[in-house]
């Protein structure tokens, strides 16, 4: 997980009013290894620890994620409510329904 350096630096983007954190992350490359700086813009209004490209551990949505060259930003946010089934806790399955009820709820989220 990124070690990020939460910055004392706001701006709105869209409708959201962001944070900026920033991190490094070391790259193999043709060159050899270098260290390239990540820089994320995060909505503490949106308690969801995930961004693009591998960008978690932040307190909040991940809007905008600036690599390279490459910027990353949010369109929208659909705010859906699904309930959630009751398991039987006594039910035991083997791994490889685990992963297929894993990769079927995934499916859901892309």
């Amino acid at each position: 997980m990124p070690r990020w350096q939460i910055k004392n630096e706001h701006k709105v983007i869209g409708k959201y009013k962001v944070t900026k954190a920033v991190t490094s992350r070391k790259f193999i490359g043709s060159n050899g290894v270098k260290e390239k700086e990540i820089e994320a813009r995060f909505c503490k209004d949106i308690p969801v620890y995930h961004g693009p490209m591998g960008a978690v551990g932040l307190p909040g949505l991940v809007v905008q994620l600036r690599f390279q060259n490459t910027i990353y930003t949010l369109d929208s946010v659909e705010n859906t409510v699904n309930p959630l089934k009751k398991i039987n806790q006594n039910e035991v399955i083997c791994s490889e329904k685990f992963y297929d009820l894993v990769d079927e709820k995934l499916q859901n989220y892309r």
